[in-house]
């Protein structure tokens, strides 16, 4: 690491008072010939350890929540990517296969709903609610593209129909954002 660098990571550094507990008392009580007792340096002492311990207590915290964003965004991203190679799978089986696409096994919207809402860590009904939060609208969002992606056969207001009465554009939105979109039968030319 270069020492601009080093320069860069001391800027951003938290700035902790570390002076000599003792040396503190004295310049508070205002004589610096009178000597501080036992008590004034732990008392000092004490101030300046909690001092310490709040400002790495607000470092760990914003930490944690930095590596949680982190892992969140990963995670939401994978899952994303694992749902369109889903469905370029079943579109490959069913161009090798003469006939109408079918996909190998009709999956329960509800199902993909409890689910999604089990890896996120809340309840189904916050789910399909009207909470608008980070985490409730990416496991929403997450929830509508795997019930797109694995129910072709469920047009956009029928899915808004299942997701709480969403509107159609809603669900549009939602599978657009997350990748997985097949687009319009209509204008399109052969």
């Amino acid at each position: 690491m270069g020492e601009p660098a080093l320069r860069q990571l001391d800027q951003d550094l938290p700035r902790i008072r570390m002076l000599n507990p003792a040396l503190t008392v004295r310049q508070h009580k205002g004589s610096a010939s009178k000597p501080a007792t036992l008590t004034d340096v732990a008392a000092a002492r004490r101030a300046a350890i909690a001092q310490i311990r709040t400002a790495a207590d607000a470092i760990i915290a914003e930490a944690r929540a930095e590596a949680t964003a982190i892992v969140n965004a990963a995670l939401a991203e994978a899952r994303q990517q694992i749902a369109a190679a889903a469905l370029g799978a079943s579109r490959h089986i069913a161009d090798e296969q003469p006939g109408e696409f079918v996909p190998p096994e009709r999956v329960l919207v509800a199902d993909i709903i409890r689910q999604t809402a089990e890896r996120h860590g809340i309840s189904a009904r916050r789910l399909l609610g009207r909470g608008v939060s980070k985490q409730l609208v990416a496991a929403r969002t997450e929830a509508i593209a795997m019930a797109y992606v694995l129910r072709p056969d469920l047009s956009l207001p029928a899915l808004g129909r299942l997701f709480d009465n969403r509107d159609h554009t809603t669900i549009l939105h939602a599978v657009r954002r997350a990748g997985v979109y097949r687009g319009s039968k209509r204008g399109m030319s052969a």
